[in-house]
């Protein structure tokens, strides 16, 4: 499985593999991440922003903390909304929606 990556100068600034941070400085480094982490803040969606996200409503959009560090904004999946909860222990997966691109989401560890 592919793994979280990218570290920026930036405070509280990340980056996957197939993305681009686009006010990443010069003093920014390639890591591996281990793609595990907690949810720190989380927002159930009911009223989707536009017509392409109305078939998944609801969904979790969550704030996830990587055991590394960086935290990042991305959908809590594989879990019913009302399970969610703060400092759930969550691993990245992949949602392929390309041959060329990978969008990261979470889901909850077994456990």
């Amino acid at each position: 499985m592919p793994s979280l990556r990218g570290k920026a100068a930036i405070v509280g600034a990340a980056d996957t593999e197939v993305g681009v941070v686009p006010h990443l400085s010069a003093r920014g480094e390639w890591v591996h991440a281990s793609g595990r982490g907690r949810v720190v803040s989380f927002t159930v969606v009911y009223r989707p922003v536009t017509k392409a996200f109305a078939a998944d409503v609801p969904y979790v959009l969550g704030l996830i903390r990587l055991d590394e560090g960086p935290q990042l904004m991305s959908n809590i999946v594989e879990c019913e909304p009302e399970r969610v909860t703060i400092s759930m222990a969550a691993t990245v997966t992949f949602e392929d929606w390309s041959e060329d691109i990978s969008i990261p989401k979470f889901r909850p560890v077994a456990g």
